[in-house]
């Protein structure tokens, strides 16, 4: 799996949109096609949940070599955490180094 790095910024910047819609969730994908298939790997959707201002995550991960092996979770987090989660992706691009965490609670997995 390639990730172009513009994608990543682009990612990035979408999540200082304030509010989000039902209608249209921030979201990527990326993952790889082999023989017209398409297999995703990474998957992140952010959207609103309920009339307070909440917001839901859901994120699937696979193994690049055996994405069988897969992951599923969902989650509920906030527009702080989704800035501090923009801020750390930043400056993962901006150093190449380091992580970026979207923190939540009461997570869901599959």
């Amino acid at each position: 799996m390639w990730v172009q790095w513009e994608a990543l910024v682009d990612f990035s910047a979408s999540l200082a949109r304030y509010p989000i819609e039902a209608e249209k969730p921030i979201a990527c994908e990326w993952g790889f096609s082999e023989n017209g298939k398409y297999t995703a790997v990474t998957k992140l959707k952010v959207s609103p949940e309920g009339s307070t201002g909440g917001l839901a995550a859901s994120v699937l991960l696979a193994n690049y070599d055996k994405p069988e092996d897969r992951c599923q979770a969902r989650f509920q987090t906030n527009y702080p955490s989704l800035l501090q989660f923009q801020h750390e992706i930043d400056r993962m691009m901006r150093e190449k180094v380091g992580v970026a965490i979207l923190t939540g609670r009461n997570v869901t997995v599959r």
